[in-house]
């Protein structure tokens, strides 16, 4: 992927291929987004402001494309999906560990309760 395609699939994942509200979202003109995306401009001179406004886009694959691209807000959609179901489930294993503790006290005092009377 080169630096313009890099730049496209930002403007594709964040704002839904809108290339004038990316524009609108760093501050630039449209005319500039059009000359990075046509491989006539550097991106380099907007990259910390694209990771500024795009807190997930590396501005190291941005410009060289060494790591990994940014998720698309659909697999973010279910990672955080996926958080919520695991902070549902830890929720409900800490009221049943709650339980089993309070079921274990119960037993320990009924045990004590018994050799007091032994």
């Amino acid at each position: 992927m080169d630096t313009q395609e890099r730049i496209r699939y930002v403007i594709d994942m964040f704002e839904g291929g809108n290339a004038s509200r990316f524009a609108l979202r760093l501050g630039i003109s449209r005319f500039a987004v059009s000359r990075m995306c046509n491989g006539k401009a550097s991106v380099s001179q907007h990259a910390a402001a694209i990771a500024k406004a795009y807190p997930l886009v590396s501005p190291a694959w941005l410009v060289s494309g060494e790591g990994e691209p940014p998720l698309s807000l659909s697999e973010l959609e279910r990672v955080e999906k996926m958080a919520e179901k695991l902070h549902e489930d830890l929720k409900k294993l800490a009221e049943r560990l709650d339980e089993v503790e309070r079921t274990h006290r119960e037993i320990l005092e009924m045990y004590n309760n018994q050799n007091k009377d032994l």
